[in-house]
């Protein structure tokens, strides 16, 4: 089973610098791995109240069923987590406002490669550290996948993101949000009003698309 080595943070404390706005729906933030999930998760914890952040678990498929109070109409969370589509995902995510964060293929190449690499990732694929295969090859790894270890990129798009398309489901891309963040101006927060569900998102230029 992989491990991923991750630091704590401050930023349950940073919140209360910032104008909060509670949520009347659930809203689970999903992404395709390696596309910025952290990124998008710590900003949207800027400008929602504590309590209602679901930090139980990071959802995912084996543990969906086990989380499904996260998506509780009567008391809304904010989630986050990595869904691929599927018939228990859809039915768990129903009235629930989804945003899914995807990025731009050749970028998500080297992001994978750069995590599978560094001491964060743990796991099956220890080998490749150290020098021990071309940068060329650990690059066609990360697109083709590695038999029986690691899923190719096609596998991870096509579940991932291609299947929510066409569905209730918000797309944002992380270029986009990237930009945003680096350029921090006086527009870089923008409220987006969905519906009657009120999300923030450290963003200036980048829009939501469908």
């Amino acid at each position: 089973m992989p491990r991923i080595v991750a630091q704590g943070d401050n930023l349950n404390e940073l919140n209360r610098n910032y104008v909060q706005a509670v949520l009347k729906e659930p809203v689970f933030l999903n992404s395709v791995p390696k596309c910025g999930t952290h990124l998008l998760r710590n900003i949207m914890r800027m400008f929602v109240p504590v309590e209602q952040q679901y930090h139980q678990a990071f959802i995912q498929i084996p543990i969906l069923r086990q989380h499904t109070a996260a998506f509780n109409k009567d008391k809304p969370w904010i989630s986050w987590g990595h869904l691929l589509f599927s018939d228990d995902s859809a039915i768990a995510l129903r009235g629930v406002r989804h945003l899914l964060l995807v990025r731009d293929p050749y970028d998500w190449v080297l992001a994978r490669a750069r995590f599978f690499l560094s001491d964060t990732f743990q796991g099956a694929l220890e080998h490749l550290k150290g020098g021990n295969i071309s940068a060329e090859e650990i690059m066609n790894m990360m697109i083709l996948g590695i038999h029986n270890k690691a899923p190719t990129m096609q596998e991870i798009y096509v579940h991932n993101a291609l299947g929510w398309l066409g569905t209730d489901t918000r797309i944002l891309k992380f270029e986009d949000l990237l930009a945003a963040v680096i350029q921090k101006t006086h527009k870089t927060i923008l409220l987006i009003c969905w519906e009657n569900v009120v999300l923030a998102i450290c963003l200036m230029i980048g829009e939501i698309v469908y």
